[in-house]
């Protein structure tokens, strides 16, 4: 992703392959200029979650993972989400996973 695409204060979604090649879901969140990657799979039961206005929602069993760093406030997933390795190199972001 562009470093222009993740502004301060907002949670983003991208989709890249993997060191496997396979296309993945991964979540980008930038707040008070602190970058964090992470996988968008639910640590529950393996769903994908979706931006809600709560944060980030699990639309199998209604999981909620905090927005900024995948935290969770709401199980029954009981672990954040899987943060990645990111940096940020001429206004590109890349993620290693």
């Amino acid at each position: 992703a562009k470093s222009s695409d993740v502004p301060d204060n907002s949670t983003k979604f991208f989709t890249a392959r993997n060191r496997f090649g396979n296309e993945t879901t991964y979540v980008l969140a930038r707040y008070s200029g602190v970058l964090i990657a992470m996988n968008s799979t639910c640590t529950h039961n393996g769903c994908k979650v979706a931006l809600a206005a709560a944060g980030l929602q699990c639309p199998c069993h209604s999981a909620l993972f905090d927005a900024q760093d995948g935290a969770v406030l709401r199980g029954p997933a009981a672990h954040p989400l899987d943060r990645l390795s990111v940096r940020e190199l001429d206004g590109v972001i890349h993620i290693t996973d």
